[in-house]
């Protein structure tokens, strides 16, 4: 399985930041108001937990956007043609999100790894798109 995350140029559009992903998470969640049995719009969210390997350039990069709190947009693609076993299995699936913030960013160097920057990143987005569904969501970092 080969897993990307794109990170998309404000200006242009086109994917100049690519990381190489060694595992993510994604998570939808709602609360339902006990009151009136409703959702309440107010806690719908999204999250990713991705954990990423990189460069120094890439490192910077995810820094800026992690102190600026800049807004982020881009894909994660999952290619799945190598594994695939069955034939009514995708063979990519692509998550693509816009106005993402990032709420957490960690990072271990080892010296005797291949990628020596390895970052854990977290972010909430205000839509997000699953193959060809979309969602919209509120993007607060309150975490539940």
């Amino acid at each position: 399985m080969n897993t990307r995350l794109r990170f998309a140029n404000k200006g242009t559009g086109e994917y100049t930041n690519e990381f190489n992903v060694m595992k993510f998470k994604f998570t939808m969640g709602k609360q339902y108001s006990k009151s009136t049995g409703f959702i309440d719009m107010k806690t719908f969210y999204s999250e990713f937990s991705v954990e990423i390997a990189g460069d120094e350039s890439m490192r910077m990069f995810l820094y800026e956007c992690y102190i600026n709190h800049e807004l982020v947009s881009g894909e994660i693609v999952v290619d799945n043609s190598q594994n695939s076993i069955y034939d009514n299995e995708p063979d990519t699936r692509l998550f693509k999100f816009e106005n993402a913030t990032f709420f957490r960013l960690n990072e271990n160097y080892d010296l005797d790894s291949h990628d020596k920057y390895c970052f854990a990143i977290g972010f909430v987005c205000e839509q997000v798109t699953v193959d060809d569904t979309g969602f919209s969501f509120l993007t607060s970092t309150v975490r539940f």
